[in-house]
Parts: structure tokens; sequence; C-alpha cells
């Protein structure tokens, strides 16, 4: 018996866990909070507050399908509705399904809708990712800062911090160079479709950055105000539990639809800020019940784009 199958979990047993982490949610959250008290708000916000939370959330998937459209012009140019219901669909998956396996909805789904190799589309999504997290901490990092007025050291490490794509991109440019020394024809071949799936220049480089820069201020805008709807915090307070939510969705393991590890990190970067910690598990339940339904939402639309004569065949 190989190492991976001595430490491997049987399938069954994998989902039992999962099952019994999401009962053990509502469990807890019944018992220490009540989910009559966690819910009482939605008794008090009007229709259009909702449907003003859910449009600005929509607007991050159109500009996240733009991006997307952008990066890949020369393959998908003319569809980006067919862009938008990948992104949809991918963003459903990521969200409800345990540990980020949606991820590989991505490369699976610019296979089938737009013949790009899956190698090359997951090495972009790496790089995308890589992106997204960069700026969630260059934004939570700003809303700290402000949030507690303290460490004056923070925009100089702000400052270096902003770089980083650049560097990245140096360091990119960089190994492109050395893939034609590569002798092995096989291996040289994916180096050179991996390289591809990286920004060109730094033209790409800059709008791709601008794009995520835009997404993602929106979002964590929309999800700061959701916040207060539901607990009393000051903007920048909400600003750093919008951010520590969504850095939960990084973590190699979480139940499904980030039921409990959401909850906890949104929790955590409240209290760190001063929200006592029932305003702040309220507001926390009730902003991931923001962000699934409109999700799918998402995942519903998606389904009203027709798919343009997909390709069925999936290979590297």
């Amino acid at each position: 018996m190989d190492t991976k199958s001595r430490f491997s979990l049987p399938p069954w047993l994998g989902w039992t866990i999962k099952i019994a982490v999401v009962v053990a949610y509502f469990w807890i959250l019944e018992v220490f909070w009540g989910w009559n008290q966690l819910l009482a708000p939605w008794l008090s916000i009007s229709y259009v507050t909702v449907l003003a939370a859910v449009a600005l959330l929509a607007l991050t998937y159109f500009i996240r399908a733009w991006r997307i459209y952008d990066y890949f012009r020369a393959d998908i140019d003319g569809k980006y509705l067919l862009t938008l219901k990948l992104t949809l669909l991918h963003n459903v998956l990521n969200n409800l399904l345990p540990a980020r396996s949606g991820e590989v909805s991505f490369p699976v789904l610019m296979k089938r809708y737009f013949q790009v190799s899956l190698t090359r589309s997951t090495a972009t999504l790496l790089w995308l990712r890589f992106m997204d997290l960069h700026t969630v901490i260059l934004l939570g990092a700003g809303a700290l800062y402000f949030a507690t007025a303290t460490y004056p050291w923070w925009l100089a490490a702000m400052a270096v911090w902003m770089v980083l794509p650049l560097a990245a991109y140096l360091a990119h440019a960089k190994m492109a160079g050395v893939v034609p020394r590569i002798r092995n024809p096989k291996w040289q071949a994916v180096a050179t479709k991996l390289i591809s799936g990286l920004p060109n220049s730094l033209v790409e480089l800059s709008r791709a950055w601008l794009w995520t820069l835009v997404s993602w201020s929106i979002k964590i805008v929309a999800m700061a105000w959701i916040l207060k709807q539901f607990a009393s915090m000051s903007t920048a307070q909400a600003w750093v539990g919008s951010v520590a939510g969504d850095l939960s969705s990084v973590l190699p393991f979480h139940a499904p639809a980030g039921i409990g590890t959401y909850e906890a990190a949104a929790l955590g970067g409240l209290a760190a800020v001063g929200i006592n910690t029932d305003s702040a598990m309220q507001a926390a339940v009730n902003l991931h019940i923001m962000i699934l339904l409109s999700s799918l939402l998402g995942g519903a639309l998606a389904l009203l784009i027709k798919d343009a004569n997909p390709s069925h065949t999936v290979s590297p």
C-alpha cells in the first residue's frame, strides 16, 4: 500500500465528516445564540436594501467575467456572455463545494467553452488567485490601519506589498527565458503552456490588476455595507470583517458552502477591531447568507445563458 492510499479517507467517511460539521454548525449557533435571534434583523430590513446588496455583489460577477474576457481576448473575443456563464458557474461551485474543489471547474469550463488548454487555464487561474489574495490583503491592511489608527509602519509595509505583482511578473519573464533550455520536449511543452497562461506584457498585467482591484473594492464595499445593516459598527470595522470573512475561502479545508469557517473568520476580524461577539456573529451569519443567496442567483442566471457549440473534449 502506497503512502497516498494509507492517508486518504474513504469517500463515505469524508462526506460523513462534512455533514457532521454542517450539523454541528447549526446546533452550536442554536445553542449559543438561537436562530430566531440571529435572523431577527431580516424583519426590519427593507426589500430595497436586500436588492441593492445583491445587485452590488452581482456587479462584481460581471466585472470578474470581464477580467477573464479581457485576459483571454485573443481566444474568446466576442463571447462575453459565455464568459459570464463560466464565471457564474465557477463562482457557485467554488462557494458550495468544500476545500476549494470548485476551482477545478475553471480550467474544465475554459476547455469546454473556448478550447483553452487545461494547463494554460490552470496557470492563469493560479495567477488570478494570487492577484485576488494580494488585493484582498492590501484592502484589509488598509482597513485595519484606519480601524485601529496605530502602527505607522503599516503604510510602509503596504507600499512594499503593492509591488509584489510586478516582482512576480519580472520573475515570470526570467522563467520564460529558461524554457527553451529544457531538453525534454514533453516538459518543455508543459512549461510553455504554463508560461502562456501568465501575463505577456506590463500592459496585460496592469489591466488584470486594475479589474481585480475594481472588482474586490466593490465586493468589499458591498459586504461592509451589508454588515452594517446587521450590527452597529464603523465603515472601517465592517471592512475588516468583510476581508477576514473572504480570506477564509483560501483555507485548504472548509465545510460545504464555507459553513462555519466563514463565520469564524469574519467573527475573528470583527472581534479584533472591537465588535462584541454577539453582534459580530449575527452580522457574520447574515452576511454569509446574503453571499450564498447572490451566488445561487448567479448560478441560476448562468443556466439561462445558452452554450455556443461547446467542445466536450478535455485534454491537457
